[in-house]
């Protein structure tokens, strides 16, 4: 997954010329819980699996853009449905 960097770079390089997108942000409720239970590595592994669900989803979206933004935060760049 990428970085909070390239959602960045994608909208101040991509956006005007790629026209209407989607930004969805979006987190993992109950990941303190987790680690708090089970250890930060179990937490850490939960993290990693939900990103790699999430970047197959996305691929088959269209999105240019998946990334882990924070902890438990994820980013992705859809690209608006055409007419």
């Amino acid at each position: 997954l990428a970085e909070r960097d390239a959602v960045r770079e994608w909208i101040a390089r991509d956006a005007a010329q790629n026209g209407r997108f989607a930004l969805v942000v979006f987190g993992l409720d109950g990941m303190k819980k987790v680690n708090d239970m089970f250890g930060n590595r179990a937490g850490d592994g939960v993290i990693a699996e939900m990103g790699r669900r999430i970047a197959a989803e996305a691929a088959t979206l269209g999105a240019p853009v998946v990334a882990r933004t924070g902890g438990d935060e994820f980013t992705l760049i859809l690209p608006a449905e055409t007419d």
